[in-house]
């Protein structure tokens, strides 16, 4: 029975998705209190606006209920038209999908390719029952024959983008090999695969930066 070491692979890529994920949010958080604190100060501002005559003089009787509703709503104006602009920031700063989108189109390539190869070999893999497919890639994955608690009496071993069982040992065995002598192809593709999201990541970086100068 077969039980190679598991090959090494995306041993960033979990940290490096968590520290895309927690810029985006840090910089959603800045820009809607960057968005509340502009519009609470614009509020005080048109309160005084409205009033600053009437202050000025302390003659709260000069002026009509049509001079209150329109500077009212010349100071309502300038806060939505502020509120506007301010949004329209947001989503420049948060939006960075045009920038990862063809860093990602390349990973999903890669993945599309890495299936294929999966497929290539599983094809010929005898008694296997149950296929698990992930939506992400498992460069830890380790092919080895295992039991599997899940399913009891059954064998299992992982591949990259799926897990197989069988209900016979031995061809789980025969199975495991035919991915073992897979090994550097699917190191290859894990290669590709950091320096695309190094690639990716650095780009993301450098444009939420650029957005909040």
């Amino acid at each position: 029975m077969p039980n190679a070491a598991a090959p090494s692979g995306l041993s960033n890529q979990e940290q490096l998705a968590d520290r895309f994920d927690g810029r985006a949010q840090r910089l959603r958080r800045q820009a809607h209190a960057f968005l509340w604190i502009i519009i609470l100060v614009l509020i005080a501002g048109a309160i005084g606006f409205v009033f600053a005559n009437r202050i000025a003089t302390l003659d709260l009787k000069r002026h009509s209920a049509a001079d209150q509703y329109a500077a009212a709503l010349a100071a309502q104006k300038q806060i939505n038209d502020q509120i506007e602009a301010t949004q329209k920031r947001i989503g420049e700063i948060v939006n960075t999908a045009p920038i990862a989108k063809p860093f990602n189109d390349d990973l999903n390539s890669i993945k599309d390719e890495i299936v294929a190869l999966e497929d290539k070999e599983v094809g010929s893999c005898r008694s296997i029952t149950q296929t698990t497919k992930r939506s992400d890639i498992n460069s830890a994955y380790n092919p080895s024959v295992r039991p599997t608690p899940e399913r009891l009496g059954e064998y299992g071993i992982s591949l990259p983008t799926r897990e197989l069982y069988f209900s016979d040992q031995d061809a789980a065995s025969d199975c495991s090999s035919k991915i073992n002598a897979r090994v550097q192809e699917f190191r290859t593709f894990f290669r590709r695969t950091q320096d695309i999201q190094r690639e990716r990541d650095k780009k993301v970086s450098e444009f939420g930066e650029s957005k909040q100068k």
